[in-house]
């Protein structure tokens, strides 16, 4: 339909980074990044607990998950934890 999309995660066709906690496509349009880039810093926490979630939800290792929620509800309001587990493992 020839609209544009934003890539913020690496792909085999290109190389691209996320700064912001962006989606990882997202339409190409000044007001869609600016929503997302100053969104505040619960909100982005918040969403991150969201993806932890339902990542979870995939893995049937119940020690594990237990860990791993433990650990989110420890880090909830820290986004510098967060990005620091997320840069770590992914």
């Amino acid at each position: 339909d020839g609209s544009r999309l934003l890539y913020t995660e690496a792909r085999p066709a290109f190389d691209a980074k996320n700064r912001y906690g962006l989606p990882a496509e997202m339409p190409l349009s000044w007001n869609e990044f600016e929503g997302f880039a100053l969104r505040t810093t619960d909100e982005k926490c918040a969403e991150l607990v969201k993806k932890i979630e339902t990542k979870l939800d995939e893995i049937d290792d119940a020690d594990y998950c237990g860990l791993v929620s433990d650990t989110t509800q420890k880090f909830k309001n820290n986004l510098i934890k967060f990005i620091n587990v997320q840069t770590k493992y992914y």
